[in-house]
């Protein structure tokens, strides 16, 4: 089986960069027969609850998804630390669509599959960094019951975005140091190598393909393997399974 697999698009508004990359990337899936997408979490740079609102604030992405859908490609969601609690959306689209449960999936925690006799461990990414703490409590409030109901029922969709957008402001903000070249070379790199090997022990997977780290990373030992998506805005790539061995695939070429 085929599939593709992206993370960290971080689409903010119709007709961005972010946007026009993930278009190409989900023409590709149907263009080429790909059987299985993967979307590994913080494909939109902020989309909490299950509010179908977000389908006329995304319509080019939503209909490209139901396209997809329709090519019978199955979707498998995985929540990222941007898009999160938003179960009860894809619930209401595929009713809403006439879409079989089945074709698109969501998760919120790391999956492992087998492809080949390969276990693959597919994660967002900050589910197995290792350390950070203070990131890790943020994780457990945002992820927990409270905000759930929150996003969900209480608050409305338009102060929630407005919410995460004041949020994602001050967050890039505390991270401009971490998304430095050196500092992703010095830090963020084998920080992320070190998670990816002790989930590979703890999930016992063969490969980890995530994210979340927005450093561009391909890391192979004879023990394990993994792959990270980056920030698609700066890399423009994502990975790809042929039914052999995972490639990369340069949106920008579509090859």
């Amino acid at each position: 089986m085929t599939f593709l697999t992206i993370s960290d698009v971080h689409i903010k508004e119709e007709g961005d960069l972010s946007e026009e990359l993930f278009l190409s990337f989900l023409s590709h899936a149907i263009s080429n027969d790909i059987k299985k997408v993967y979307l590994l979490g913080d494909i939109f740079d902020l989309l909490v609850g299950g509010h179908l609102l977000y389908e006329e604030v995304y319509p080019k992405v939503f209909t490209a998804l139901r396209n997809v859908l329709e090519h019978n490609i199955q979707i498998v969601q995985l929540e990222g630390n941007h898009d999160f609690h938003f179960e009860n959306l894809i619930k209401k689209l595929l009713k809403k669509w006439k879409v079989k449960d089945s074709l698109w999936t969501y998760h919120n925690t790391p999956l492992v599959e087998n492809y080949d006799g390969k276990r693959i461990l597919f994660a967002h990414g900050d589910e197995i960094e290792i350390g950070n703490e203070t990131y890790k409590r943020y994780r457990r409030f945002i992820r927990s019951k409270p905000i759930y109901f929150l996003a969900n029922y209480l608050v409305s969709p338009k102060l929630t975005r407005a919410i995460g957008q004041n949020a994602s402001r001050k967050s890039r903000l505390r991270n401009t140091k971490r998304y430095d070249a050196k500092y992703e070379e010095e830090n963020v790199r084998p920080l992320f190598r070190d998670s990816a090997k002790a989930a590979a022990i703890e999930y016992e997977a063969d490969i980890v393909i995530c994210g979340h780290s927005h450093c561009f990373d391909i890391f192979e030992k004879e023990t394990f393997s993994y792959y990270n998506n980056g920030y698609l805005p700066r890399s423009k790539q994502c990975f790809y399974y042929d039914g052999n061995s995972l490639g990369v695939l340069d949106l920008n070429s579509g090859k």
